[in-house]
Protein backbone atom coordinates (compact mmCIF):
# COMPACT_ATOMS: atom_id res chain seq x y z
CA UNK A 1 0.00 0.00 0.00
CA UNK A 2 1.58 3.26 -1.15
CA UNK A 3 1.01 6.61 0.54
CA UNK A 4 0.27 9.74 -1.52
CA UNK A 5 3.91 10.89 -1.64
CA UNK A 6 5.05 7.50 -2.95
CA UNK A 7 2.39 7.54 -5.65
CA UNK A 8 3.47 11.03 -6.74
CA UNK A 9 7.16 10.07 -6.86
CA UNK A 10 6.49 6.86 -8.80
CA UNK A 11 3.80 8.06 -11.15
CA UNK A 12 4.42 11.69 -12.11
CA UNK A 13 6.66 12.96 -14.85
CA UNK A 14 8.30 16.39 -14.67
CA UNK A 15 5.42 17.81 -16.72
CA UNK A 16 2.83 16.24 -14.42
CA UNK A 17 4.60 17.58 -11.36
CA UNK A 18 4.66 21.07 -12.84
CA UNK A 19 0.91 20.89 -13.41
CA UNK A 20 0.36 19.63 -9.88
CA UNK A 21 2.38 22.46 -8.31
CA UNK A 22 1.08 25.26 -10.53
CA UNK A 23 -2.57 24.22 -10.65
CA UNK A 24 -2.82 22.57 -7.27
CA UNK A 25 -4.37 19.43 -8.70
CA UNK A 26 -3.38 16.23 -10.41
CA UNK A 27 -3.93 16.27 -14.18
CA UNK A 28 -4.52 13.54 -16.74
CA UNK A 29 -1.49 11.72 -18.11
CA UNK A 30 -2.06 13.44 -21.45
CA UNK A 31 -1.48 16.83 -19.85
CA UNK A 32 1.88 15.70 -18.50
CA UNK A 33 2.89 14.53 -21.98
CA UNK A 34 1.92 17.81 -23.63
CA UNK A 35 3.61 19.86 -20.90
CA UNK A 36 6.82 17.84 -21.26
CA UNK A 37 6.82 18.38 -25.03
CA UNK A 38 6.36 22.14 -24.57
CA UNK A 39 9.24 22.28 -22.07
CA UNK A 40 11.49 20.50 -24.55
CA UNK A 41 10.39 22.89 -27.32
CA UNK A 42 11.58 25.84 -25.24
CA UNK A 43 14.95 24.30 -24.26
CA UNK A 44 18.15 26.08 -25.28
CA UNK A 45 21.75 25.14 -24.61
CA UNK A 46 23.50 28.43 -23.97
CA UNK A 47 22.55 31.73 -22.40
CA UNK A 48 24.19 34.81 -23.92
CA UNK A 49 27.16 36.04 -21.85
CA UNK A 50 26.51 33.32 -19.28
CA UNK A 51 30.13 32.25 -18.98
CA UNK A 52 31.25 35.45 -17.26
CA UNK A 53 29.49 34.48 -14.04
CA UNK A 54 31.06 31.02 -13.73
CA UNK A 55 34.48 32.39 -14.63
CA UNK A 56 34.31 34.93 -11.83
CA UNK A 57 34.57 32.14 -9.25
CA UNK A 58 31.05 32.41 -7.90
CA UNK A 59 29.31 29.44 -6.31
CA UNK A 60 27.22 27.19 -8.53
CA UNK A 61 23.84 28.29 -7.21
CA UNK A 62 24.71 31.96 -7.78
CA UNK A 63 25.76 31.27 -11.36
CA UNK A 64 22.52 29.39 -11.96
CA UNK A 65 20.59 32.35 -10.55
CA UNK A 66 22.55 34.71 -12.81
CA UNK A 67 21.47 32.63 -15.80
CA UNK A 68 17.83 32.84 -14.74
CA UNK A 69 18.14 36.60 -14.26
CA UNK A 70 19.01 37.06 -17.94
CA UNK A 71 15.42 36.05 -18.78
CA UNK A 72 12.96 38.92 -18.64
CA UNK A 73 10.22 40.68 -20.58
CA UNK A 74 12.28 41.09 -23.77
CA UNK A 75 13.69 37.56 -23.78
CA UNK A 76 11.54 35.10 -21.90
CA UNK A 77 8.40 37.15 -21.43
CA UNK A 78 6.45 36.36 -24.61
CA UNK A 79 4.58 33.35 -23.17
CA UNK A 80 3.35 35.40 -20.22
CA UNK A 81 2.40 38.33 -22.47
CA UNK A 82 0.48 36.06 -24.84
CA UNK A 83 -1.34 34.26 -22.05
CA UNK A 84 -2.39 37.53 -20.44
CA UNK A 85 -3.71 38.88 -23.73
CA UNK A 86 -5.49 35.64 -24.60
CA UNK A 87 -7.20 35.42 -21.21
CA UNK A 88 -8.31 39.05 -21.32
CA UNK A 89 -9.73 38.74 -24.84
CA UNK A 90 -11.05 35.19 -25.19
CA UNK A 91 -13.51 35.00 -22.33
CA UNK A 92 -15.93 32.11 -21.82
CA UNK A 93 -18.78 33.96 -23.52
CA UNK A 94 -16.92 34.29 -26.85
CA UNK A 95 -18.95 32.28 -29.37
CA UNK A 96 -16.58 32.54 -32.35
CA UNK A 97 -12.85 32.75 -31.45
CA UNK A 98 -11.83 32.86 -35.13
CA UNK A 99 -14.02 35.90 -35.83
CA UNK A 100 -12.76 37.59 -32.68
CA UNK A 101 -9.23 36.97 -33.95
CA UNK A 102 -10.00 38.74 -37.24
CA UNK A 103 -11.52 41.70 -35.43
CA UNK A 104 -8.60 42.06 -33.01
CA UNK A 105 -5.99 41.78 -35.75
CA UNK A 106 -7.71 44.58 -37.69
CA UNK A 107 -7.94 46.67 -34.53
CA UNK A 108 -4.31 46.18 -33.51
CA UNK A 109 -2.93 46.73 -37.00
CA UNK A 110 -4.88 49.97 -37.25
CA UNK A 111 -3.31 51.03 -33.96
CA UNK A 112 0.13 49.83 -35.18
CA UNK A 113 0.42 47.36 -32.35
CA UNK A 114 1.77 43.84 -32.72
CA UNK A 115 0.65 40.50 -31.31
CA UNK A 116 3.34 38.76 -29.24
CA UNK A 117 3.82 35.10 -30.13
CA UNK A 118 3.59 35.39 -33.92
CA UNK A 119 6.28 35.43 -36.61
CA UNK A 120 9.58 33.61 -37.01
CA UNK A 121 12.87 34.47 -38.72
CA UNK A 122 13.32 30.98 -40.20
CA UNK A 123 10.01 29.17 -40.37
CA UNK A 124 6.88 29.81 -42.37
CA UNK A 125 5.36 27.14 -40.12
CA UNK A 126 7.26 26.36 -36.92
CA UNK A 127 7.49 22.52 -36.77
CA UNK A 128 7.51 22.62 -32.97
CA UNK A 129 4.24 24.54 -32.97
CA UNK A 130 2.64 22.15 -35.45
CA UNK A 131 3.51 19.13 -33.32
CA UNK A 132 2.43 20.73 -30.05
CA UNK A 133 -0.96 21.67 -31.47
CA UNK A 134 -1.41 18.12 -32.80
CA UNK A 135 -0.68 16.68 -29.37
CA UNK A 136 -2.93 19.18 -27.60
CA UNK A 137 -5.80 18.18 -29.89
CA UNK A 138 -5.01 14.47 -29.48
CA UNK A 139 -5.09 14.66 -25.68
CA UNK A 140 -8.20 16.79 -25.46
CA UNK A 141 -6.81 20.29 -24.92
CA UNK A 142 -7.86 21.89 -28.18
CA UNK A 143 -10.03 24.73 -26.92
CA UNK A 144 -11.01 28.32 -27.58
CA UNK A 145 -7.55 29.74 -26.92
CA UNK A 146 -5.89 27.57 -29.57
CA UNK A 147 -8.72 28.42 -31.97
CA UNK A 148 -8.12 32.11 -31.31
CA UNK A 149 -4.34 31.81 -31.72
CA UNK A 150 -4.64 29.98 -35.04
CA UNK A 151 -7.25 32.54 -36.11
CA UNK A 152 -4.83 35.37 -35.34
CA UNK A 153 -2.16 33.64 -37.40
CA UNK A 154 -4.51 33.29 -40.38
CA UNK A 155 -5.80 36.87 -40.09
CA UNK A 156 -2.27 38.31 -39.82
CA UNK A 157 -1.12 36.42 -42.89
CA UNK A 158 -4.17 37.48 -44.87
CA UNK A 159 -3.80 41.14 -43.97
CA UNK A 160 0.01 41.32 -44.28
CA UNK A 161 0.40 39.10 -47.33
CA UNK A 162 3.26 37.07 -45.88
CA UNK A 163 3.94 34.26 -43.43
CA UNK A 164 3.27 35.21 -39.79
CA UNK A 165 3.22 31.80 -38.11
CA UNK A 166 2.12 31.10 -34.59
CA UNK A 167 5.53 30.58 -33.00
CA UNK A 168 6.58 28.38 -30.11
CA UNK A 169 5.84 31.06 -27.49
CA UNK A 170 2.36 31.74 -28.81
CA UNK A 171 1.56 28.04 -29.13
CA UNK A 172 2.72 27.25 -25.60
CA UNK A 173 0.69 30.19 -24.32
CA UNK A 174 -2.49 29.05 -26.04
CA UNK A 175 -2.12 25.45 -24.88
CA UNK A 176 -1.38 26.46 -21.29
CA UNK A 177 -4.50 28.64 -21.33
CA UNK A 178 -6.63 25.76 -22.63
CA UNK A 179 -5.18 23.58 -19.86
CA UNK A 180 -6.39 26.06 -17.26
CA UNK A 181 -3.14 27.75 -16.25
CA UNK A 182 -3.19 31.35 -15.09
CA UNK A 183 -1.13 33.76 -17.21
CA UNK A 184 1.16 34.44 -14.25
CA UNK A 185 2.89 31.06 -14.70
CA UNK A 186 4.02 31.91 -18.26
CA UNK A 187 7.43 33.36 -17.50
CA UNK A 188 8.08 30.69 -14.89
CA UNK A 189 7.37 27.99 -17.48
CA UNK A 190 9.97 29.48 -19.83
CA UNK A 191 12.56 29.78 -17.06
CA UNK A 192 12.03 26.14 -16.06
CA UNK A 193 12.61 25.12 -19.68
CA UNK A 194 15.84 27.12 -19.93
CA UNK A 195 17.47 26.11 -16.62
CA UNK A 196 18.81 22.73 -17.93
CA UNK A 197 20.61 24.66 -20.68
CA UNK A 198 22.14 26.98 -18.10
CA UNK A 199 23.33 23.94 -16.12
CA UNK A 200 24.88 22.48 -19.29
CA UNK A 201 26.62 25.77 -20.01
CA UNK A 202 27.99 26.03 -16.47
CA UNK A 203 29.37 22.47 -16.58
CA UNK A 204 30.88 23.04 -20.04
CA UNK A 205 32.63 26.26 -19.01
CA UNK A 206 33.71 24.78 -15.69
CA UNK A 207 35.14 21.63 -17.31
CA UNK A 208 36.74 23.05 -20.45
CA UNK A 209 37.77 26.64 -19.84
CA UNK A 210 40.23 28.43 -17.59
CA UNK A 211 38.92 30.79 -14.91
CA UNK A 212 38.52 34.40 -16.04
CA UNK A 213 39.79 33.74 -19.56
CA UNK A 214 40.37 36.63 -21.90
CA UNK A 215 38.66 37.06 -25.22
CA UNK A 216 41.15 36.77 -28.12
CA UNK A 217 42.32 39.96 -29.80
CA UNK A 218 40.05 40.79 -32.72
CA UNK A 219 37.02 39.12 -31.17
CA UNK A 220 35.70 42.47 -30.06
CA UNK A 221 35.85 46.07 -31.20
CA UNK A 222 35.09 49.59 -30.01
CA UNK A 223 32.05 51.20 -31.63
CA UNK A 224 31.63 54.29 -29.47
CA UNK A 225 32.34 57.95 -30.30
CA UNK A 226 35.62 58.78 -32.03
CA UNK A 227 38.54 60.24 -30.06
CA UNK A 228 37.71 63.67 -28.72
CA UNK A 229 39.25 66.22 -26.36
CA UNK A 230 37.49 67.55 -23.29
CA UNK A 231 37.24 71.31 -22.94
CA UNK A 232 38.67 72.75 -19.77
CA UNK A 233 41.44 74.74 -18.21
CA UNK A 234 45.02 73.86 -19.12
CA UNK A 235 47.28 72.14 -16.62
CA UNK A 236 49.14 75.42 -16.01
CA UNK A 237 46.02 77.46 -15.30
Amino acid sequence: MYDLLSVIIIGLSVGGMYALLALGLATPAGAAIVLAVMLVAAFAVHVKKGFWAIEGGYEYNLVLAAGALTLGDFHGGAIEQCMKMFQELVTEDVADPAQLAKDKVAEMRAAKRRFPGFGHKLYKRDPRTVRMLELAEEYGFGGRFIQFAVGVQDALEESMGRAMPLNVDGAIAAILCDMGFDWKVGKGFFIIARIPGVVAHIVEEWSREKPFRRLPEGAYGYDGPSLRHLKGRSAQA
